[in-house]
């Protein structure tokens, strides 16, 4: 197995060293986990036919891996039995779901020997197929979603298990049919925290509240299951303050604001018909608060809290403790909320063909669309990752230029990836608010680009890509949004990009319009891709790009010793 390693080869090896399970490459031509020393062995990688062979098998075993005592506690079986059947069953499922979302392919025929099997168990229970993908969900969630990993554990204490010897089955693991419950968060004030915990509640210290089960009887946790606190006092009611606030930050409120702790997204002064780039939510329990946001501005989401009266020590702490738990809740249900979102996300855009090079928006824009697909109706889809590649969500561009995102669903922090040449995989990142714009970049430089969807995303993107790749350089393209600022005094694109490069130490290259440019209504790398041609634009944005002296910066970085708890067992950089 000598072929360079992809990006998609480089995702699934962090994904096996975030299992934290041991490897040990010491077989010739055996696969498998072993429970009791809770270790996965497999043959040397370039014993492997292809770089997808070595890191299906390595995957399959990992999910078997994950009904460890410590992990999802699943029952053992031996070769051949029934349970064994199920769980290979699970784990191959598994296997599917992760390769395909990592994009590495899935060849069904590697596992042909277990098919006999499988259709044994299936016969002998209707219901086990359904189990089966239930279980190879979770195992998938607990591969790819790390702070997933305490919530699927098992609610009831595991079976004992025992070892099954090598000689069994070349593929040893455990099996489940346990569907982790949801956490109920209680407002427990510091006072009472003893009695909730003899109670059975328990402390999520990320989330600084006390849970139970969902599924557990809610009655004796009946004081600490709603808001008790009385409104605090204050000069005028709390929607009409939060109104005014929303008001002051250019957004456009009509009527009293819906305090229900949900993001509503609105027009702010200067939005065209139908557009909305504000977005507010607010909390009315405990003391009222909320946060703004004017996508226009390029600002951080600002912070509001009532201008409450003081009320006594003991109301106070009721107070946090419901607000802990409220915003626990929120995390939680919103965790599940994108979860459902990315799976339609995924599931779009697996049925989705790839886009044609004549639609006409990416004709209009002279750009290519190689990392993007169509639906039915000819509008263009675009997968929104993580940094790691992870699908959460999609934009959608319709052929006369208009965008949206599936409802409800992620949007900070993704992108959208479009690859560099070979010859450019190691250099800097360019990072651009629209697609056409981060197309034009990557046609012009070779350069990888991500998307990061508007300026206010800017800086989420810019903090992602700098935590998973801190040795590239960071390379931001702003917009000039020139028209805003000649209206508002501030210019959103230029801000966002300049507040994005502030916090990981990137660089930043504007289009050097011209006044004729500028009076002509253009605003980006695009338009100048559009107005001067490929030639003209690649050697613009070469020379800006050269001029930050990005090359003297890889190589000090890369000069530099490794930390002291680095240089112990130094894990390689995942290179895009």
């Amino acid at each position: 197995m000598s072929e360079k390693k992809s990006y998609r080869d480089q995702v699934a090896e962090e994904l096996l060293k975030q299992g934290n399970v041991p490897i040990f490459h010491d077989q010739r031509d055996r696969a498998f986990y072993r429970p009791m020393a809770d270790e996965i062995h497999l043959p040397p990688q370039d014993a492997f036919g292809s770089q997808y062979d070595y890191y299906a098998t390595a995957l399959h075993e990992l999910g078997h891996a994950t009904g460890h005592q410590s992990r999802m506690a699943r029952e053992f079986g031996p070769f051949g039995s029934e349970v064994y059947a199920k769980e290979e069953l699970r784990a191959e499922i598994g296997s599917y779901m992760l390769s395909t979302e990592l994009g590495l392919g899935h060849y069904p025929q590697r596992h042909a020997a277990y098919v006999k099997s499988w259709m044994k168990a299936i016969k002998e229970d209707r219901n086990v197929l359904f189990t089966a993908a239930r279980d190879a969900e979770n195992i998938k969630s607990w591969i790819m979603e790390p702070d997933m990993r305490e919530q699927l554990k098992p609610v009831l204490a595991p079976e004992k298990t025992r070892e099954v010897s090598p000689m069994e089955t070349p593929d040893n693991s455990p099996a489940t049919d346990q569907t982790p419950a949801k956490r109920h968060y209680l407002n427990v004030p510091y006072n009472e925290k003893n009695d909730a915990k003899a109670l059975g509640a328990k402390w999520d210290r990320r989330a600084k509240s006390w849970y139970v089960r969902e599924d557990a009887d809610l009655k004796p946790f009946a004081r600490w299951n709603e808001a008790t606190a009385q409104q605090p006092e204050t000069r005028m009611r709390p929607e009409e303050e939060f109104a005014l606030a929303c008001r002051e930050n250019g957004l456009v409120i009509d009527g009293p604001p819906t305090m229900d702790g949900k993001w509503h997204r609105v027009a702010v002064e200067g939005d065209r018909k139908g557009q909305k780039s504000g977005s507010y939510r607010g909390f009315i329990e405990g003391i009222p608060a909320g946060n703004i946001v004017n996508y226009k501005s390029g600002n951080e989401a600002i912070k509001w809290v009532s201008s409450a009266a003081e009320r006594n020590p003991a109301e106070i702490e009721r107070s946090k403790a419901e607000a802990a738990a409220r915003k626990a809740q929120m995390e939680e249900n919103l965790k599940t909320q994108y979860r459902q979102v990315a799976k339609r996300a995924y599931a779009i855009l697996q049925g989705a063909d790839t886009a044609s090079g004549d639609h006409v928006y990416l004709q209009r824009k002279q750009v290519g669309g190689e990392t993007l697909k169509t639906d039915p109706n000819n509008n263009l889809l675009m997968p929104m990752t993580t940094a790691k590649g992870f699908i959460e969500n999609l934009q959608m561009i319709t052929p006369d230029g208009t965008k949206r995102f599936l409802k409800d669903g992620r949007k900070t922090g993704l992108m959208h990836m479009i690859p560099g040449t070979n010859k450019n995989s190691t250099g800097p990142i360019l990072i651009a608010e629209g697609y056409a714009t981060g197309k034009s970049l990557n046609m012009a430089t070779g350069y990888q680009t991500a998307i990061a969807l508007d300026s206010g995303n800017l800086a989420p993107v810019a903090e992602a890509l700098h935590k998973a790749f801190p040795e590239r350089p960071l390379v931001i393209a702003a917009d000039d949004d020139h028209g805003v600022e000649a209206r508002q005094g501030i210019n959103p694109g230029i801000k966002g990009a300049e507040r994005a490069a502030a916090l990981v130490d990137a660089s930043v290259i504007r289009p050097n319009l011209s006044p004729a440019e500028k009076q002509a209504g253009l605003t980006d790398f695009n338009d100048l891709h559009g107005t001067r041609g490929m030639e003209s634009f690649a050697k613009t944005v070469k020379q800006q790009i050269k001029e930050l002296g990005l090359t003297q910066k890889m190589q000090k970085t890369r000069s530099l010793p490794a930390p002291k708890q680095q240089q112990k067992q130094q894990r390689p950089q995942v290179a895009m």
